[in-house]
């Protein structure tokens, strides 16, 4: 077999057997690639090392303003009969309502427009699923959706329902949502609700911090992880950025992580993105070393232990108690819960 076929037979393999059912049918792939912090270029290359080294789901978003170079990436592959487009899963996402391009006083408008733009830029005739990135900006620093923002919160989705009937979309969900910015979408009002919620998971942060995880499931959205290696951004300056050096290393959770991925022959790389896979997340992460790529793919070949999970299910405290760990907490939805505020205020809702 000729090496364009092989690619596309074992890709379409990786699809097809890895994947979870979203609410409306759709199969979603368990495995994305990130392209956060890239631009066109390495966006485009990233995009088509991915798809050919086991790969087929990809993750952009208007944040990223490289949607261009993620598109010829597809594009690219495809025309070259590589990859065929309905075994991609292009993933798009769009920013909340005071973000750039998305006005507070128009954001209905705006989100039906940016949407547009998108599948221009993208060079798509649909993608397979949208989210919004944020909750609307202004509440977001005093924790979630309790100043009278659910206005907003239901104008935006109204356009995303919008796009999911026009067929434009074949899924559409949320990302960072306070369990309060959720709660101003009712079902009586919408006849089409989140069928996703991607949030931030990695080790150290237990199975189901703030309940983040038993609460979307309880309203049937499927799960995405993403800084599943306990990544920071590069404008973090208070704790170690990149990939977390304690996953890296091993010596997270007192040595046992460098212990389990030796006890299975693999990476710890390999050990923290499969920790979330084994609670039944799609599990995002980031790379253009088809090496890497590779390695990140290969997570179907060894299974964790419950003695294992037991040990990753471990929470580190929050900082600044968590001493050598630090680096390893988070919250799910960040914006909700942002230094100082109180946990639990994100659960009350002022319609």
């Amino acid at each position: 077999m000729k090496l364009a076929v092989l690619v596309a037979v074992f890709a379409r393999a990786s699809a097809e057997t890895h994947t979870q059912t979203l609410s409306n049918g759709v199969k979603m792939p368990m495995l994305a690639l990130g392209v956060f912090q890239y631009n066109d270029s390495q966006a485009e290359e990233a995009v088509k090392a991915a798809l050919q080294n086991g790969f087929s789901m990809i993750d952009g978003g208007q944040a990223y303003a490289n949607n261009v170079g993620v598109g010829r990436g597809i594009n690219a592959l495809v025309s070259a009969g590589l990859r065929k487009r309905e075994d991609i899963f292009l993933q798009a996402k769009i920013d909340g309502c005071g973000f750039p391009n998305i006005s507070m006083t128009n954001c209905y408008g705006d989100t039906k427009k940016v949407l547009e733009d998108q599948l221009v830029e993208l060079g798509q005739k649909y993608v397979d699923s949208t989210i919004i990135h944020f909750p609307p900006l202004p509440d977001m620093a005093v924790g979630g959706c309790r100043l009278g923002i659910c206005d907003l919160v239901r104008g935006q989705w109204r356009a995303m329902v919008e796009f999911y009937k026009a067929n434009k979309t074949r899924a559409i969900g949320v990302s960072n949502y306070c369990k309060n910015c959720y709660e101003c979408l009712k079902p009586e009002e919408f006849d089409v609700m989140p069928q996703i919620h991607q949030i931030q998971y990695h080790l150290g942060m237990g199975p189901d911090k703030l309940g983040y995880v038993s609460y979307a499931r309880g309203k049937k959205m499927a799960l995405q992880a993403y800084s599943t290696l306990a990544n920071k951004p590069d404008w973090y300056k208070w704790e170690p950025r990149g990939i977390n050096p304690r996953i890296l290393s091993g010596e997270a959770f007192g040595g046992k992580l460098g212990e389990i991925a030796k006890s299975h022959n693999v990476s710890t790389v390999q050990v923290a993105l499969k920790w979330p896979l084994e609670h039944g997340f799609t599990v995002l992460t980031k790379s253009s070393n088809p090496k890497h790529l590779k390695s990140d793919a290969d997570l179907w070949s060894f299974s964790l232990s419950d003695a294992d999970m037991s040990t990753l299910n471990t929470e580190v405290p929050d900082w600044p108690k968590s001493g050598k760990d630090h680096g390893l907490h988070g919250n799910p939805a960040w914006a909700c819960h942002p230094p100082g505020s109180n946990p639990g205020m994100e659960e009350s809702v002022v319609v």
